[in-house]
């Protein structure tokens, strides 16, 4: 057998700490460049909003009445 069964165990645990903050700073920091849900206003009046889930490429479409209120409609997945 070439190399230690326990090598992984030789790392100080304070490394292992490190590494994973860093790796949840840049998982956080990543997640502020590239926004999971993108918008847009549609319609003549605006009174619809289509909103884009980048991660899993579904549609989904609002329209408000004069309320405010939002008819959601279905989610759509166009592939």
């Amino acid at each position: 057998m070439s190399g230690r069964p326990n090598a992984i165990y030789d790392v100080p645990l304070g490394i292992w700490i490190f590494l994973s903050a860093v790796i949840l700073a840049c998982a956080i920091a990543a997640s502020a460049f590239f926004p999971r849900y993108d918008y847009r206003l549609i319609g003549d009046d605006g009174h619809a909003i289509v909103i884009y889930d980048r991660w899993t490429g579904q549609f989904q479409r609002a329209n408000y009445s004069a309320d405010g209120e939002p008819t959601l409609k279905g989610v759509l997945k166009p592939f």
